[in-house]
């Protein structure tokens, strides 16, 4: 089940438990035979999925939006020329950064309430450390010369937004014509995050009705799919979500 708290971003505690959620290895992170696991590894399954729809001559810039502690962007780095990461949190971005320089570092995840373990995540042998840059930045209010990239990423990140309309309406901006939008979100609107009112869907249509309409102009409909992912609190908690996925590709 996802926590219905508010996350505190910049927390050492959380910062360890999503550098393992973006980079540990699946055993480590999940070291039980059942049927959670199919979770795991979450960031690069999101990045699989994008490429899966993106033709080879259009991979020369992409953008991750929420990008976290990176994952994600470094998984495409490997097949775009330029990946640009944005984050809201101090602290991730400058993990992910840290991560492009060092390839690698220890990290101490929970096992159990005073008991925890050190880890060592590394960057994958196939990425391209020099194609990728992170920088803090709030998904809702963008800078005006970001840019146009040929896919864009925004993962589980719409019902963390207080204005995800915002940036909904500046995502057409953000895409060359031909190329891909992939958004991901397990639709876990909370009031202290996202009110009512401010929510892509109501009650009487569903979030994925409210994209088709708000993008009619701009983008067709892709593909859905679930996209379960597996957060991993300590050994024996963790938050299992299902993710509505979609990728558009722009007019």
């Amino acid at each position: 089940m996802l926590s219905e708290e508010v996350p505190d971003y910049e927390a050492n505690s959380l910062l360890s438990q999503y550098l393992f959620f973006h980079y540990g290895k699946a055993n480590q992170q999940f070291p039980f035979p059942l049927g959670a696991a199919d979770g795991l590894n979450f960031p690069q399954r999101c990045a699989e999925m994008a490429l899966q729809h993106t033709d080879s001559s259009r991979r020369d810039c992409a953008l991750d939006l929420g990008c976290g502690v990176g994952a994600s962007a470094v998984a495409l780095s490997a097949h775009f020329n330029r990946v640009l990461g944005l984050d809201f949190s101090h602290a991730f971005v400058d993990a992910a950064n840290g991560l492009l320089k060092t390839g690698s570092r220890q990290i101490q995840i929970a096992d159990e309430a005073n008991l925890s373990r050190s880890f060592t995540i590394a960057l994958p042998t196939d990425c391209k450390p020099d194609r990728v840059r992170f920088i803090q930045g709030d998904a809702q209010f963008l800078p005006a010369d970001i840019g146009l990239f040929d896919l864009v990423l925004a993962c589980n990140l719409l019902c963390r937004l207080s204005q995800p309309l915002h940036l909904v309406e500046r995502l057409p901006s953000l895409v060359n014509p031909g190329g891909n939008l992939l958004i991901t979100t397990p639709l876990t609107w909370l009031q202290h995050l996202t009110p009512d009112a401010s929510r892509i869907g109501n009650r009487n249509q569903s979030a994925i009705q409210a994209l088709r309409e708000l993008f009619v102009n701009h983008f067709e409909l892709v593909t859905q799919a679930d996209m379960p992912f597996i957060i991993r609190e300590h050994l024996r908690k963790y938050q299992y979500g299902i993710a509505q996925a979609s990728i558009w590709r722009r007019l």
